[in-house]
């Protein structure tokens, strides 16, 4: 009986946590200007697209495939 107890009070407690921190991210959100957020997700998604062209470039050296084309020739 006294597990079961136990095993409730952690129940409670990570449910009233987790309300906590959301209210918490709540109240920062209220602060900060209409479109701070949703433009801080575009630059999220510009430096990973960014980095995306970076790996890609450097797999591509890495199986040969960036290799200097020779000149034409005249």
């Amino acid at each position: 009986m006294a597990e079961e107890t136990r095993t409730d009070v952690f129940g409670e407690f990570r449910e009233h946590s987790h309300a906590a921190l959301h209210a918490w991210g709540e109240s920062w959100k209220a602060l900060l200007p209409e479109g701070f957020l949703e433009k801080g997700k575009e630059g999220q998604k510009e430096a990973l697209m960014a980095m995306r062209s970076l790996l890609d470039l450097a797999i591509d050296r890495l199986e040969g495939e960036d290799k200097p084309k020779p000149a034409p020739k005249k």
